[in-house]
């Protein structure tokens, strides 16, 4: 059956809500309907607008964190120093934070670990590491269970840059991805981005 249902902060506005849509798509509409309120929507009717704005973004972030109904992945794309990392990491943190309450609590075993840039659940994999080793790593890594949190997140920073080979390994992840794992992306030309690999992943653009 398919009704409206009213979503929290989307003051007025209403989705149409089938129980049988994919949580991706439905999580998307409701980025892109909060989109239109708050900072425009491009032509291609995705989020776009200054990272200032982005506040709404991440309150849905937060309520799909404590409702537990956070993706397999996701794409932050943008132009260079816009904030996308540090926005992907503050992400990261609430996804792994063990708080009951607020996330991130910053209180918690897991957030102390992620500050102290020590967390056994959290992989940033950055250019200068190497991509393509890096992302057969991490293709081993997703294989063992979490430790401190019930998730393990990988952030690959300029995801752009990753060689087709790399690309190509991060798409078996991604194509069946252990339950508890979450890939984050972030990217300033998604252009260079195998579109299996943009298929597989939920965009917001800064």
């Amino acid at each position: 059956m398919v009704t409206l249902k009213k979503y929290h902060g989307l003051g007025n506005d209403y989705l149409i809500y089938d129980p049988n849509q994919n949580r991706e798509l439905l999580q998307e509409r409701q980025i892109q309907l909060l989109c239109r309120r708050n900072t425009g929507v491009g032509a291609d009717g995705i989020l776009s607008g200054p990272v200032f704005e982005n506040e709404k973004i991440k309150k849905i972030l937060e309520t799909t964190v404590q409702n537990k109904n956070v993706l397999h992945s996701y794409m932050f794309v943008g132009e260079e120093g816009i904030g996308k990392n540090l926005f992907a990491k503050e992400f990261a943190k609430m996804i792994l934070c063990t708080g009951q309450e607020k996330r991130p609590c910053g209180k918690c075993k897991s957030c102390m670990e992620f500050n102290g840039e020590s967390h056994p659940d959290f992989m940033q994999i950055i250019p200068e590491d190497g991509k393509t080793i890096k992302v057969r790593f991490m293709q081993e890594k997703t294989q063992e269970k979490p430790v401190t949190s019930s998730k393990k997140v990988y952030l690959i920073s300029q995801a752009d840059t990753m060689t087709r080979e790399a690309a190509n390994s991060l798409l078996k992840t991604l194509e069946e991805p252990p339950e508890y794992v979450v890939i984050i992306l972030t990217t300033s030309n998604e252009s260079k981005i195998l579109t299996t690999i943009k298929s597989r992943c939920m965009k917001i653009h800064f």
